[in-house]
């Protein structure tokens, strides 16, 4: 049951941590262009990386959710939601 558990939030904190890179990338390209030598295989790593936390999310408790968790409590998804919404903006601003 705690490893479930742990694999949930586990999953739920890197998908937070993947969405604030995709902002650094719109930023980065917007700064510097789109390089695809360099920038696709961060891609391919980050996305691989998600990938592997949710199948293993997915083996171990049959949760299939895409964003965050099933029976994810609302101060753990209100936390997330901030941390994406208040980091995104603080990038953005200080770019």
């Amino acid at each position: 049951m705690k490893l479930k558990i742990f694999l949930k939030n586990l999953y739920s904190i890197y998908l937070t941590i993947y969405l604030l890179w995709w902002v650094s990338v719109f930023i980065i390209i917007s700064d510097e262009g789109f390089h695809p030598a360099q920038d696709i295989p961060w891609f391919v790593l980050f996305t691989a990386i998600l990938f592997i936390f949710w199948v293993l999310k997915y083996k171990f408790s049959k949760d299939k959710k895409i964003f965050f968790h099933e029976k994810i409590s609302s101060n753990n998804l209100k936390f997330h939601t901030l941390a994406i919404l208040l980091l995104s903006v603080w990038m953005i601003i200080s770019s």
